[in-house]
């Protein structure tokens, strides 16, 4: 099993979703402990070899896999209608 990490950064966007929607994001982030942590609907990010994405309703996690530490970091947390997540993604990981 591998460790789960949450950055600062997704812990405050986390607690500004809906409360249904926060236990529907729970639930896909607790997937990402299973041994290979790659949900079946998980798509690469290019450009970046360890970050993966995942859907959770209308939101979109992005995280990221450390395999020499055994650690999987959940990095952003957002609406998958925009391509906010994405472009704060690529402001801190540039």
């Amino acid at each position: 099993m591998m460790n789960l990490r949450r950055n600062r950064d997704f812990d405050k966007d986390f607690a500004r979703l809906p409360q249904k929607h926060k236990g529907q994001v729970a639930t896909r982030i607790m997937e990402l402990w299973k041994i290979p942590p790659h949900p079946h609907d998980c798509r690469h990010l290019k450009g970046h070899p360890d970050c993966f994405r995942i859907d959770s309703g209308e939101y979109r996690i992005i995280y990221k896999i450390h395999k020499h530490e055994n650690v999987v970091e959940v990095i952003e947390v957002g609406q998958r209608n925009d391509d906010d997540i994405y472009k704060k993604f690529e402001r801190k990981n540039s």
